[in-house]
């Protein structure tokens, strides 16, 4: 198509030369903004601590949280990495009334049960009376004692890997800590609000006897 009028062709060459700078212009501002955002780290998920709370009396509970000699607050969100568990310490204090020669602590996972049931990790101190061949040091924990628990690096290898049969931990951010059993040096028992005593015919396994502490000679 040939134009006579050579005003209107020079209006139209110029309104074509200003939508090009226009899309040019746009075309360059949705590269940066990619760049920008491919160039921006993504910010990584915050690590929490939880406890979970009991409504019958707690009498042994997990009274502070330590991690890299610096005290850490359940439910407050940290910045770490993805090893952020290991060498953290859990201090345990003991209101039973009771001493104490066995201890379990539980580390809970919730994030796992989107692929199954929720892993729990146990954590060992002293000996559990009636189990032969243990090869942990004795402990004796009197009334209001306070003992620390720590994952060294040989337990948080093994957390490690019983965590990874499931996922990744870099896929873990969450962690809840519960005081799973006691077991007392007259031979009774706490776990999660109930108390036990020694089944005669197996002391392997405990007996539930109720939620109130029982006499030492029941």
């Amino acid at each position: 198509m040939e134009f006579r009028d050579e005003p209107m062709k020079a209006y139209l060459i110029d309104r074509l030369q200003f939508l090009a700078v226009g899309v040019l212009a746009v075309l360059i501002g949705m590269v940066l903004a990619v760049t920008s955002f491919a160039s921006f780290p993504s910010q990584a998920p915050k690590k929490v601590f939880t406890k979970r709370e009991l409504k019958l009396p707690e009498i042994v509970q997990v009274i502070g949280i330590e991690r890299k000699n610096q005290k850490v607050a359940f439910g407050a969100g940290i910045d770490a990495d993805d090893d952020w568990l290991n060498g953290t310490t859990f201090k345990i204090k003991n209101y039973s009334g009771r001493e104490i020669v066995h201890l379990e602590l539980h580390l809970n996972f919730p994030e796992t049960k989107a692929l199954g049931n929720e892993m729990s990790f146990p954590i060992y101190l002293g000996r559990r009376p009636g189990v032969e061949d243990q090869r942990a040091d004795p402990v004796a924990i009197a009334p209001d004692e306070e003992v620390s628990i720590t994952l060294d690096e040989n337990t948080y290898a093994q957390l490690k890997r019983f965590l990874e049969y499931r996922q990744p931990i870099s896929k873990i951010n969450q962690v809840t800590v519960l005081p799973y059993l006691v077991v007392f040096a007259d031979g009774i028992a706490w776990g999660q609000g109930e108390y036990y005593r020694s089944d005669p015919d197996s002391p392997k396994r405990f007996i539930p006897i109720g939620n109130k502490p029982p006499q030492n000679n029941q």
